[in-house]
């Protein structure tokens, strides 16, 4: 070819020099918060490479209101940090076990922890020794509000001229009206958090104490008019038996309900010997209650995970149940231990307890401050990185084809010119 033709074919410049460094300094900027999404991913797959086991004592097997531990358990929380949960339920024995090494950690209600961590009255177990003031402390908070809600019969509901599905909208004092002369059954410890709910209304009800295997039948069978229980009983009524939620007291802490604090404790002496074990723990309970809140759908998979045996419409009900109760960081505060401490039956003088020894807030304080960010926030935050390299390869792209079209840009060399 003439060395003119040459001369005159148009050539496809490069990116001008100053583009291309706009977009090497974006594409690092990029890559860099790529790996800084990446770290705790790559942390907790170290974690999960080595697992220890940590035996947790519960109450009962079937209890959903623990939803902080199985969600952890079934969302994979407790793998990604290391620690192989073993639930060993021991009925209400679990403090003895814990006092005694047969479990590491135990997840209690107050009526359970209370004499634990102040010394005061029984121990958990019919032959277990006096707890010494002080050798078993708080960690983390599993429930702040209270476990027990109040179930009706939509039927009677129906025939007092309440609308099911508009209960939320309806007064407190409206419904608890609507148990006038009614049979409500409550099962164990629950009656003192009744007698508080109901106030004056309760010479006006009448009360049918239920032992755990009768509660479900008694409600099914309508022996009872409603039913005020904790898990399982409550979501199984609401599900089986075509219950009503007429207060959601789990919601509700203003409806008068007694202040409740559900924890998760340890000896002080597997605290300072296993710190990081503990530590571990409570941070896999840190995610696990923010995802309750952010993701409820994500929770609920992970409970099916955790407990697959159990009908997931139940699992859906207890999710709806027992969230608004779930705090969203499992921080302990003295305001809130002593308020459970104060309510506690049989009662305990506080006058005589130091109640700030009676937990230990450094693991929660630790969990929140170190925990990864939410599973929703990262989300956002890829969604972005997305956008921010997907814009990178489309401006190169574009580039490209402006520039093999004619048009150089700024800093574009001059073409020769065509010869005469």
């Amino acid at each position: 070819m003439p060395e003119t033709d040459r001369a005159s074919t148009p050539r496809a410049s490069a990116p001008p020099r100053r583009w291309l460094a706009r977009v090497g300094r974006l594409v690092a900027a990029s890559v860099a918060f790529g790996a800084l999404l990446a770290g705790p991913a790559v942390r907790e797959a170290r974690a999960q490479a080595k697992t220890t086991q940590l035996r947790v004592g519960i109450e009962r097997e079937g209890d959903l209101r623990l939803l902080a531990l199985w969600v952890a358990i079934g969302d994979g929380d407790f793998r990604r940090v290391g620690l192989e949960i073993v639930p060993v339920v021991l009925g209400a024995r679990v403090g003895e076990a814990l006092r005694a090494g047969e479990v590491d950690v135990a997840a209690l209600r107050p009526t359970l922890w209370a004499p634990l961590v102040t010394g005061r009255g029984a121990s958990g177990g019919a032959t277990g020794a006096q707890p010494s003031p002080g050798d078993v402390t708080l960690v983390a908070a599993l429930l702040r509000n209270d476990a027990s809600n109040l179930i009706v019969q939509r039927k009677v509901l129906e025939r007092r001229g309440l609308d099911g599905a508009a209960l939320d909208s309806t007064a407190l004092g409206v419904r608890l009206d609507a148990l006038r002369e009614l049979r409500v059954g409550y099962v164990g410890s629950s009656a003192a958090h009744l007698s508080v709910l109901l106030g004056e209304r309760a010479a006006r009800v009448r009360l049918v104490e239920l032992d755990e295997a009768s509660a479900d039948g008694a409600f099914a069978s309508g022996d009872v008019d409603a039913l005020f229980a904790p898990s399982p009983w409550a979501e199984r009524a609401m599900l089986s038996a075509d219950g009503a939620l007429l207060v959601h007291a789990s919601r509700e802490p203003a409806a008068g309900a007694l202040p409740l604090l559900d924890a998760a404790v340890a000896t002080r002496a597997f605290a300072q010997r296993d710190e990081a074990r503990l530590d571990a723990f409570v941070r896999a309970l840190t995610q696990a209650e923010q995802l309750v809140h952010d993701e409820r759908a994500a929770a609920v998979h992970a409970l099916v995970e955790a407990r697959p045996t159990v009908d997931r419409a139940l699992l859906e009900t207890a999710v709806l149940l027992y969230e608004p109760a779930v705090p969203r960081d499992p921080r302990l505060d003295l305001e809130m231990v002593t308020a459970t401490l104060r309510a506690a039956q049989p009662p305990i003088d506080l006058a005589t307890i130091d109640v700030a020894k009676t937990f230990d807030p450094r693991f929660a304080q630790r969990a929140v401050g170190s925990s990864t960010p939410p599973r929703r926030f990262v989300k956002i935050l890829g969604a972005v990185l997305g956008v921010v390299v997907g814009g990178v390869v489309t401006f190169m792209v574009l580039y490209r084809k402006k520039s093999a079209g004619g048009d150089d840009g700024d800093d574009a060399a001059p073409r020769d010119a065509p010869a005469a």
